[in-house]
């Protein structure tokens, strides 16, 4: 309640940033479920964290009558367009890191000189992890910039208004606009 929104949105790309490093790390064909469950704690956290941040900015910038427009609005930015664009450059860049690690892997002139035999599946598991931490590693660069914006960032609209108001007041202003606490 007494961070401001720059500390939050600070604390929530840390957050998203540590989920992506932690699968960065563990990602492979071995791993256990168990392993899972931090990096997934951390990413709920960031999601959940930099949401309230963003629909909280939201709501300095238009009044009450217009916050379900911009809000609803807001939504549909964030997940459907955002979660169909995500996907499509996740695909897109997973495609071109898979082909370029056979491409330069897979080629019989290396497997020339080996006595063991090529095993097609090895190659298969080797060349999906590559793309995967290539496309994990990306993500880790973007929420590092993510990180990097949020800590630079300093906007006048938000000097007034830079901490989130207590559940109580918020209370109070909604039965003295509907004029219910009479």
């Amino acid at each position: 309640m007494r961070m401001s929104f720059i500390r939050l949105g600070i604390i929530g790309s840390v957050a998203l940033l540590c989920y992506l490093a932690i699968m960065y790390c563990i990602v492979s064909p071995h791993l256990s479920i168990n392993m899972l469950y931090l990096p997934l704690f951390c990413r709920g956290f960031a999601y959940t964290t930099l949401s309230i941040v963003f629909m909280a900015s939201l709501h300095d910038v238009m009044d009450f009558n217009h916050f379900f427009q911009g809000l609803s609005i807001f939504n549909m930015i964030h997940m459907v367009i955002g979660g169909c664009l995500g996907c499509a450059v996740y695909a897109k860049m997973f495609g071109w890191y898979v082909a370029d690690g056979f491409a330069r892997y897979s080629s019989p002139a290396l497997w020339v000189h080996n006595a063991a035999p090529l095993n097609a599946d090895a190659l298969l598991d080797n060349m999906l992890l590559v793309g995967v931490k290539a496309v994990y590693g990306w993500a880790c660069f973007g929420c590092i910039a993510l990180v990097l914006g949020f800590m630079l960032f300093d906007s006048p609209i938000r000097r007034h208004r830079s901490y989130m108001l207590p559940w109580r007041f918020v209370g109070k202003m909604l039965k003295h606009y509907y004029g219910l606490g009479k």
